[in-house]
């Protein structure tokens, strides 16, 4: 069966977990049960199986949503071999230890993996060290070792910007309805086609902050990998300075590029073209993403503040790709 929207908060029932509980450990049972913030497209619990010698086996569950489903059916046994396939790059991502692709056990699709140290909670300045330890981490996932491996089940290079493109095409109304939309959409489809080629690579798809953890200052983790794909390096760092823009403003965008290009030991290619792309993810409006601010840390950030800091991102990005012509 499926679940509402709604539902998918809710804690996860109690006969689900004791099947969970006899599966995995048998003899134990849960405790420890929360809703972690975020998660837009899916609901996230943390769950802990105690056996009866008191050892604690820290799980998270992820159980996707009906909207994302429809949007992406092979999204859940994709993520699940996402997640094997990071364990041979020893990646500091989740162990993927259940899969519930057809919701059998908990009432929509779902994963079960561990739960790593480290919270996601963001920060209300960005500093410089803070902002190093993210873009070092996307380096490191960026020099991943895919060559000669099986990665047909990823989406492949060129699928960001076509999936950008099918939906300019697909969705003229909602792109421009943004005050800078049909600026931002001429500037893409003139940028798009001069896309050089180069070696691909292990991207994340959703890289920002809020799918990191950590302790204290140092980066943990990196979580949620629905959107992982095989393709350039600036899809993250594009997708990433747009979110930096949106979270703290002035010059983290600038500083994280900095950053990343020391830790990569290389420039990032086309930059413009990667900044137009995460600007099209955010529009036509960024209030979207106020509920995972929100749930992370963040409740001081408004709406009309997301909108000046994309529309500023936007001017800076469209300024460059002008004069670059």
């Amino acid at each position: 069966m499926n679940i509402r929207n709604d539902d998918a908060r809710e804690t996860p029932s109690p006969e689900a977990l004791a099947t969970l509980c006899a599966e995995l450990a048998p003899g134990s049972h849960s405790e420890a049960v929360e809703r972690l913030g975020g998660g837009l497209d899916a609901a996230m619990h943390t769950v802990a199986l105690v056996r009866p010698t008191g050892e604690r086996l820290e799980l998270v569950l992820r159980r996707y949503r009906p909207e994302q489903l429809a949007r992406d059916a092979d999204v859940v046994r994709r993520t699940w071999r996402t997640l094997e396939l990071l364990q041979q790059f020893s990646l500091r991502a989740p162990r993927p230890v259940r899969l519930d692709a057809d919701g059998s056990l908990f009432g929509t699709p779902a994963i079960v993996m561990t739960r790593l140290a480290g919270t996601s909670a963001l920060p209300s300045v960005a500093p410089a060290a803070w902002i190093a330890e993210l873009a070092g981490a996307l380096a490191t996932i960026h020099r991943a070792p895919i060559a000669n491996r099986d990665l047909v089940f990823l989406p492949q290079p060129g699928h960001t910007l076509q999936s950008r493109l099918a939906w300019i095409v697909a969705k003229p109304e909602r792109v421009g309805s943004h005050p800078d939309g049909a600026a931002v959409v001429a500037a893409f489809r003139e940028w798009a086609p001069r896309l050089r080629r180069m070696t691909p690579v292990l991207v994340h798809g959703d890289y920002w902050a809020g799918n990191t953890l950590w302790q204290e200052d140092k980066l943990t983790a990196v979580v949620d990998w629905d959107d992982a794909r095989i393709d350039y390096p600036g899809v993250d760092v594009g997708y990433c300075r747009t979110d930096l823009a949106l979270l703290f403003g002035g010059d983290a965008p600038h500083l994280f590029l900095e950053a990343y290009e020391a830790a990569a030991g290389r420039r990032v290619a086309q930059l413009v073209l990667w900044d137009l792309a995460g600007a099209l993810a955010a529009m036509p409006d960024p209030e979207r993403w106020l509920p995972g601010y929100h749930d992370l840390g963040r409740p001081e950030i408004t709406v009309e503040l997301v909108r000046s800091r994309l529309r500023a991102f936007i001017a800076d990005a469209l300024a460059r790709a002008g004069s670059a012509q």
